[in-house]
């Protein structure tokens, strides 16, 4: 049995013994997180995180380089550009990538035609919406590839997240559920197009997991060589009240949290990874 803990009381689901406390007060020398109520300040943003990590991983760069050239739609209309089209081919992988860059940048409800069918925006991001009229700016991209590396699963399961962070839509759900902080997650992409991603574990997540950066990578990167180039993060995250959400690494960037219910973190994670020893 594993066992996941926090500071309130315990609870069995499926076969595991989980934390549904409050987040943490301290995060291992790492972050500072504020009190339970500013962490939950607005009800983040919905997500599932089943982008498959072979489609991401093939089909990166070429979404970076489409958001740096060309504008996601074709002038006056809501018709993915050919410019996007172009660069990121067709094929299934494409489509399944469009969706999640669409639903991470394309302001909620708002729907986009391309590839013979209707994709749908979540406004996931606040930055994202000017990919509607141009090229997306460098921060800008650099929030879409954070994005859409919390959306990956290379267990090719669907599971519910919430998106928070000062560069995060906050959306009309309230969702009390998803109690856990997972990590942060910082994406940086160079002149190349080629992106990196940064995670800083939340002590929540450093106390269930003995060795956390390979937990993580297991659940973001299944086969991907070099672990997807995920690293831990440097430097220490800070949350901002004005902002909304944390600010990560020695030139402090916005980060994106994720949360989790506590039966979602418990199957995500590989019990030899994550065996609840504190």
């Amino acid at each position: 049995m594993r066992s996941f803990a926090c500071a309130a009381s315990l609870f069995i689901i499926a076969g595991s013994l989980v934390a549904c406390a409050e987040p943490d007060t301290t995060d291992d020398g790492q972050t500072t997180d504020p009190p339970f109520a500013a962490m939950t300040s607005g009800n983040g943003s919905s997500g599932s995180n089943h982008l498959s990590e072979v489609d991401f991983r093939n089909l990166r760069m070429y979404l970076a380089k489409a958001a740096r050239l060309h504008g996601l739609v074709e002038p006056g209309t809501k018709n993915l550009s050919s410019g996007v089209q172009t660069l990121l081919g067709n094929s299934a992988a494409a489509v399944e990538v469009i969706k999640y860059a669409i639903a991470c940048t394309v302001p909620e409800s708002t729907e986009i035609n391309g590839y013979g069918q209707t994709f749908k925006g979540r406004g996931h991001l606040t930055t994202g919406a000017a990919w509607m009229t141009g090229p997306l700016s460098h921060s800008a991209i650099n929030d879409l590839m954070a994005c859409m590396i919390v959306h990956v699963n290379a267990y090719g399961a669907t599971v519910p997240i919430q998106l928070f962070g000062a560069n995060v839509q906050n959306d009309a759900l309230a969702n009390p559920d998803f109690m856990i902080s997972e990590a942060r997650w910082v994406a940086t992409v160079n002149v190349d197009d080629v992106p990196s991603f940064y995670v800083w574990p939340s002590g929540y997540t450093q106390r269930a997991c003995i060795d956390t950066l390979s937990a993580l990578v297991d659940r973001l990167c299944g086969q991907w060589p070099n672990g997807c180039n995920l690293q831990l993060g440097s430097g220490s995250c800070t949350y901002d009240n004005v902002a909304g959400g944390y600010f990560c690494g020695t030139i402090p960037a916005p980060a994106i949290e994720t949360k989790l219910r506590p039966a979602d973190f418990a199957d995500l994670y590989d019990p030899k990874a994550c065996d609840g020893i504190n």
